[in-house]
């Protein structure tokens, strides 16, 4: 099962941190192109996801990237 680890206010941010996870040897999801729609009405974030077993890993590698601001 994946694992949030980041909300991205574009597409381009969280398409930015699929591929720095990649290149750091780990597996996240394609990111999701549909509309995301939640109880509150649209969900406009772009959540990236990796499996659950890789979430401490890639919670290291964008905290030291900087990008801990938008982990979920």
């Amino acid at each position: 099962m994946d694992a949030r680890i980041y909300a991205a206010q574009s597409p381009q941010e969280a398409e930015i941190l699929i591929s720095l996870l990649r290149k750091s040897g780990l597996h996240p999801s394609n990111l999701e192109m549909s509309p995301h729609v939640s109880l509150a009405g649209a969900d406009l974030w772009y959540y990236v996801r990796v499996p659950a077993a890789e979430t401490e890993a890639a919670r290291k590698i964008l905290k030291s990237s900087g990008f801990e601001n938008g982990m979920v």
